[in-house]
């Protein structure tokens, strides 16, 4: 059985994983549930001298847990689970099926690639390590000349569960559909179920191993409020605004780097989203300065407003923006008379 304790051991690193996942945004902590339904076949015994075979029959896990994902490019996962499994065994004049019922806990690792980012779905190969909790159970059955006996002993068995499928994200929150094989370590069967029918007996076991579609949805939390940047007054006053190009993307959450490709002048920049701050007076370098950009509006408006023209006039920064139906890289120009706009129109 599971004890109370086992149930505490994944705390500290879901109480680390939340910390992570609020204060940066880089790392996307959430709530996950998911539904596995798939088939599980039990094995007949080589000396059974009964007449029913085996046929694969349902199997259904309902998950609950947590999720970190990384860019978008790998994510990690603690989560507990209640299976059953369903086993059926047939003859010409009679039909049997039985289920086992255990929980499980699991840990998962997974490695996302670009399959349609500008609709935020991506390839997902991942492959997780778990433990079945097996308990003492008996379970009889009788029928006119009909007997059905079914038993387990208590144990902890180990699984692993390589998984393909697709995870789309077009905002905080995130869908997966994959194909998912569990296959126990230890292969001593974890149910075992004895049918007697006119006195002639059939004995079948089952590792509760299983192959089936996962569908996990994943709740996302609300990124919390940043301080408000100020903007310096002199920068307010009225200019000419030029817009530079329009882009088009699927996604909510979008980013740009921004930074100084030739020779270093003391180009100073302040970037508004939606007429928001989102980098005040930042000095351009060669280092690359990246901005993670929330799309709030179906046309949103990036513009970008110099403070000085630095040695040599005008101001010019590098610029590339991602998860606009790949990535675009442009070159802004800015001066004290003259701001530069991008149109961002969310699809």
């Amino acid at each position: 059985m599971l004890s109370f304790r086992a149930c505490l051991l994944p705390l500290p690193l879901f109480m680390a994983m939340v910390a992570c996942g609020q204060t940066n945004r880089n790392s996307e902590i959430r709530v996950l549930t998911g539904l596995n339904v798939g088939a599980s076949l039990a094995r007949l015994a080589a000396d059974s001298a009964g007449s029913f075979n085996t046929t694969p029959w349902v199997s259904v896990t309902l998950d609950l847990g947590v999720s970190l994902t990384h860019r978008n490019k790998w994510g990690t996962s603690l989560m507990g689970s209640y299976a059953m499994n369903g086993y059926n065994y047939v003859r010409e004049d009679m039909e049997y099926d039985v289920y086992h019922l255990n929980p499980r806990a699991e840990a998962r690792v997974w490695w996302l690639f670009p399959f349609s980012p500008e609709h935020g779905t991506f390839l997902r190969i991942g492959t997780g390590f778990g433990y079945s909790f097996i308990g003492n159970d008996e379970l009889r059955y009788t029928a006119d000349r009909f007997t059905a006996v079914s038993t387990s002993t208590a144990r902890n068995a180990p699984f692993i569960s390589p998984e393909i499928g697709l995870s789309n994200t077009p905002g905080r929150h995130c869908f997966d559909i994959g194909l998912r094989y569990v296959r126990h370590l230890q292969r001593e069967p974890a149910f075992t179920t004895t049918l007697t029918a006119n006195g002639m007996t059939t004995v079948g076991s089952a590792t509760n191993d299983h192959l089936g579609l996962v569908f996990r949805y994943h709740i996302g939390f609300n990124e919390k409020a940043k301080p408000t940047l100020r903007v310096p007054p002199i920068i307010l006053t009225e200019r000419r605004t030029d817009t530079l190009t329009t882009l088009s993307t699927a996604r909510q959450r979008i980013t740009m780097h921004l930074w100084d490709n030739a020779e270093y002048d003391g180009d100073t920049v302040t970037v508004l989203l939606n007429n928001r701050p989102v980098l005040v007076g930042h000095e351009l370098t060669h280092k690359k300065k990246r901005i993670t950009l929330e799309l709030t509006n179906t046309d949103n408006t990036l513009l970008v407003i110099a403070h000085n023209e630095g040695r040599v006039a005008p101001n010019t920064a590098s610029c590339v923006v991602r998860k606009v139906g790949g990535q675009k890289e442009l070159l802004i120009r800015t001066s004290q008379a003259t701001n530069m706009a991008i149109v961002i129109r969310k699809d």
